[in-house]
């Protein structure tokens, strides 16, 4: 498994974190609380500061309402990646908070943070549509290529999927549970692949010299939303879902990644760096940014940046249980 670092989209799981306010007061959550809205977006951030662990937030869609939900102590403790269930109930995030990076799953509300995973590093999880599984890559080492792994959300039933030893970035399951789509360099470049949800029949979807990353389905299943630099510099695309159609949605000289659909397919949430600060890592000066699925409309979320970072956006959940 690539290591991700702050000098790519792919950012290293020890970034630095997370908190000062913005769009208002900024809410801790733990325990009880209001359930969430049928559309979220939880990322990460680090608003707390450069030398203070990476921190995972949620807010509404308009950007309103930030809420911490984890407060990490561990120097170094970092969390990323955070991923809504299809339900909204629960969070799957990756955290180095014990040392080598884990896979954890929280509740919607940041409560009752428990570790899946016991190998490491592991990072980059993705729930099946149904909620009972997570998908995500697990290496030997950071950097260094890695495999699919499925586990039970409940910690149980931990399976290996390929045995390739070049998975490279980040995954997702498809809406039907039939596939995943996933990043590799077992030819050549970074590459993204889809595979059955057995790990069988990998297939590769783009072809060029440059690094693609970051697949995510559209709620439909029939597109998938990915990050590029085939342009000179990363810019957010999508294509069909048998790879055909790709078509670049982003045309801008600032670096744009991790997509991530609306629940009803309309929009897509995505990081833009809107400015580099010396002396800072990277993605620093970025902020959450909105455009509707054709790329038009983009609306900045976020407004923290130069100072700070807001990235690995995800927008949901896909079945709000709280509707």
């Amino acid at each position: 498994m690539r290591a991700p670092n702050r000098t790519s989209p792919q950012t290293t799981i020890g970034i630095a974190a997370a908190i000062l306010a913005f769009c208002g007061s900024v809410t801790t959550s733990h325990g009880p609380s209001a359930p969430v809205s049928p559309s979220n977006i939880v990322f990460v951030n680090d608003w707390n500061g450069r030398d203070a662990p990476d921190e995972i937030y949620v807010m509404n869609s308009d950007g309103g309402a930030p809420r911490r939900l984890t407060v990490t102590v561990t120097p170094g403790g970092n969390n990323l990646f955070p991923r809504w269930s299809p339900d909204g109930t629960r969070i799957a995030f990756s955290s180095t908070r014990e040392g080598l990076a884990a896979v954890y799953v929280m509740q919607a509300d940041g409560g009752a943070q428990t570790r899946l995973t016991e190998r490491g590093p592991c990072a980059w999880p993705a729930w099946s549509s149904d909620g009972q599984r997570l998908a995500f890559v697990c290496s030997s080492g950071i950097p260094a290529p890695g495999e699919i792994f499925v586990i039970k959300a409940d910690g149980t039933g931990l399976t290996q999927l390929t045995h390739n030893g070049a998975v490279v970035g980040h995954l997702d399951w498809s809406p039907e549970d039939d596939k995943i789509a996933f990043v590799s360099n077992r030819d050549g470049n970074p590459a993204i692949y889809v595979t059955r949800a057995d790990g069988t029949v990998p297939v590769r979807l783009t072809v060029n010299s440059a690094e693609d990353d970051d697949p995510r389905w559209s709620p439909d299943g029939k597109r998938l939303a990915f990050q590029s630099k085939r342009d000179g510099n990363w810019e957010i695309y999508v294509m069909n879902a048998d790879g055909t159609g790709q078509e670049r949605l982003t045309n801008d000289p600032r670096r744009d990644a991790w997509p991530s659909w609306s629940p009803d397919g309309k929009r897509i949430a995505f990081m833009r760096q809107v400015e580099v600060v010396p002396g800072l890592n990277s993605p620093n000066g970025s902020d959450i940014f909105e455009m509707n699925a054709d790329g038009s409309q983009v609306t900045r979320v976020t407004h923290t940046a130069p100072a700070h970072f807001n990235a690995f956006p995800d927008w949901g959940p896909r079945r709000p249980a709280h509707p």
